[in-house]
């Protein structure tokens, strides 16, 4: 079983970024929970703690993106385009 990342663990993660960047990370974990990709659990803790776990569902979403980078992986190969320098604008009309 994959390992559950806490509040804790993301706030940590997301130290030195804006209270916007915060909020929007609370904003995406709760869209993930209410599409069944994660579980939420609050243990009655001082100071509280939460954590979030994938669900088979998110596990196989995640399979999914996987591929779908792994693909990009390949694309940016043939075309030979070095990502940083690379404007993401420019790439979504490169055919």
């Amino acid at each position: 079983m994959a390992p559950a990342r806490t509040d804790y663990a993301l706030q940590r993660a997301a130290q030195g970024h804006s209270s916007h960047f915060r909020q929007m990370l609370t904003t995406q974990l709760r869209e993930l929970e209410s599409d069944g990709l994660v579980n939420r659990e609050v243990f009655a803790e001082i100071p509280a703690r939460t954590e979030h776990r994938l669900t088979e569902k998110g596990k196989r979403a995640v399979r999914v993106v996987e591929l779908i980078r792994f693909y990009g992986l390949e694309l940016v190969q043939e075309y030979g385009i070095d990502l940083e320098k690379a404007n993401p604008v420019d790439l979504a009309g490169k055919e």
